[in-house]
């Protein structure tokens, strides 16, 4: 399951004009993922390739 902040969700629309719930569509196929550990984010971030 997929979570996000309503507040950066909306501030990345307006700044890219994509919706992070039509980023969950990368995952309907196949995918290249790792964890995030470049900084202490207080929460686990993953970074996913989508082919």
């Amino acid at each position: 399951m997929i979570t996000w902040d309503d507040k950066k969700c909306h501030i990345n629309q307006k700044r890219h004009d994509i919706d992070f719930a039509e980023c969950e569509l990368i995952f309907d196929n196949f995918t290249i993922s790792r964890e995030d550990s470049r900084e202490a984010y207080g929460e686990i971030r993953i970074c996913s390739l989508g082919l």
